[in-house]
């Protein structure tokens, strides 16, 4: 759904090509023009924390 037109115009989904895209919203800043969440990395990969995430709450 993310790959049609109507989006990609609107510039709503962000990142590069080959990366699972960033989903950015349709509200701009007022003083800058920018989506909220442009520029925001993106999210890790499933598993990525899967042995810090249970030492932290453990600890």
């Amino acid at each position: 759904m993310m790959r049609t037109e109507h989006f990609a115009v609107r510039g709503i989904p962000g990142g590069t090509d080959g990366e699972r895209p960033n989903v950015t919203t349709a509200i701009r800043c007022h003083h800058t023009g920018e989506r909220a969440g442009a520029g925001l990395a993106p999210p890790p990969a499933v598993g990525a924390h899967r042995e810090e995430i249970p030492h932290d709450w453990l600890d």
